[in-house]
């Protein structure tokens, strides 16, 4: 192991921007490839922005006075990607994939003694296919699968060189669940919900869904109509536990199913399910622990949607993604809905209540998305596909390509339907906030700091690191 020392760096003053308190660092870095992540502890208590560029790693900590105080300088190898971090025992970890050599590059960061260790984790995946990472706080998981062995895998890391790991083989049917045919072979077919602000559709569309709480990863599947499947994976005792919630949905005829779609969205300790068929739209709100229904909402496809608070819009089309227009019946969102995949996403806004974006989504083209592994290639003839990183920092820009909807605003405690504006979502302000600004596409972070939201994004014009709270 090698020691690097600290650079320590004091921050100019922050500005104010209108109600927003703003933080600029100037860096002085030019070009496009440039990433920012945002790795927070588990309280959230903590936020250590981490910027990168081709041969170097700038990290900054932001502190209790909502100032960055802290700067700390690493090399970077080449072709050497960040996967994320936490923080534990007054320590910084930072994991990278070691630029295509074997084993994770890990850094221990210490800000108290000014000192930094690196280490390499033996870490052999030749036989598993990476599906995603996320930063949990005080530990960093890895998941992986088997498509030999039909195994979903997840590598827990809680140091510099400690791991567990976890498997869990699904038999043929549920494996089919888990994946879709691509070419000749099947791919892991699974999103990770990871965000801080609005998830954007193209991940919320995805029938399977990875959660984290605490020292719990839950896989959800709606791969079957009407069921959520929950898979419990209890990281520290390495067990895995299933069970299966059954919604009330209309009956289907046996040998003629028609058509159908569903989906869920779990947020805290609320699962929010959503159905379509030609003739009706449902919504359900269930007690994600019991599995009770809290509170059932239905519209058929000749009435007007009693609990929406917006119009029915659609947004892109086949020839245009800027595309927008005004819905005028119910039928023609059930029949998008069908058509595509059904879609649900639950934030809570600035008043603790829930935030409901209810819809459908047909792929139109790639794009959109921040905080994830993604593909590349996928559709072209003959194109294999490739692992294509984005950076860590829960926030995704509007990736609507093509979807009609309706948002709905909901008491967090009852689940009453709540009359009125919506407002503006945090994303829908961050993209009012940056027209105009020259952000690289994978520099830009969102993340809750005692209790409040932060951008981070880097402006490569002014070449400047600027911190905005909302």
């Amino acid at each position: 192991m090698r020691k690097l020392l600290l650079i320590l760096v004091v921050l100019p003053a922050c500005t104010v921007f209108g109600q927003q308190r703003k933080h600029v660092q100037h860096i002085g870095w030019r070009g496009s490839n440039i990433e920012l992540h945002s790795i927070s502890d588990k309280s959230k208590q903590q936020v250590c922005s981490v910027l990168l560029k081709y041969d170097s790693i700038r990290g900054f900590l932001l502190t209790g006075n909502i100032e960055y105080q802290q700067s700390f300088t690493l090399p970077r190898k080449p072709n050497e990607n960040m996967l994320g971090g936490f923080f534990r025992d007054g320590k910084i970890f930072l994991f990278l994939d070691n630029g295509g050599e074997d084993g994770l590059h890990c850094w221990t960061i210490d800000p108290t003694t000014g000192s930094a260790l690196e280490n390499i984790i033996p870490f052999d995946l030749k036989r598993e296919k990476i599906i995603d990472r996320i930063s949990c706080g005080d530990h960093f998981l890895y998941f992986t699968a088997n498509k030999k062995t039909s195994e979903f895998i997840i590598h827990d890391f809680t140091s510099e060189s400690k791991f567990t790991t976890t498997r869990h083989a699904f038999d043929e049917g549920w494996w089919q669940d888990l994946t879709r045919a691509r070419g000749f072979s099947r791919a892991i077919d699974v999103e990770k919900i990871d965000f801080e602000g609005d998830c954007s559709v193209e991940v919320a569309a995805t029938s399977n869904k990875i959660y984290v709480r605490n020292d719990s990863l839950f896989l959800l599947m709606n791969a079957q109509n009407g069921i959520t499947r929950i898979f419990s994976f209890d990281l520290p005792g390495q067990t895995v536990a299933q069970r299966t919630v059954t919604h009330a949905v209309p009956a289907m005829t046996p040998g003629k199913p028609g058509a159908f779609a569903d989906n869920s969205y779990l947020l805290k300790d609320k699962l929010y399910y959503v159905y379509a068929t030609l003739d009706s739209l449902g919504l359900e709100v269930i007690d994600f622990n019991t599995g009770k229904t809290l509170r059932s909402y239905r519209t058929g496809r000749g009435e007007d949607i009693p609990f929406k608070n917006t119009a029915l819009m659609q947004e892109g089309g086949a020839y245009s993604s800027n595309a927008k227009r005004e819905l005028d019946k119910t039928r023609q969102l059930l029949r998008k809905m069908v058509t595509g995949d059904a879609v649900v996403v639950a934030t809570l806004n600035s008043k603790g209540q829930v935030a409901l974006t209810i819809g459908s989504y047909k792929k139109i083209s790639t794009g959109g998305g921040g905080g994830r592994w993604t593909t590349a290639g996928v559709g072209s003839p003959g194109n294999v596909p490739t692992m294509v990183y984005i950076p860590t920092g829960g926030f995704a820009r509007s990736a609507w390509t093509k979807s009609a909807y309706f948002k709905m605003l909901m008491d967090a405690d009852t689940h009453e339907h709540v009359e009125g504006n919506m407002g503006a979502s945090i994303n829908e302000k961050i993209e009012q906030y940056t027209k105009g600004l020259k952000i690289p596409m994978e520099a830009e972070n969102l993340f809750v700091y005692n209790g409040a939201y932060y951008y981070a994004y880097y402006n490569k014009e002014e070449r400047k690191l600027s911190l905005v709270q909302f």
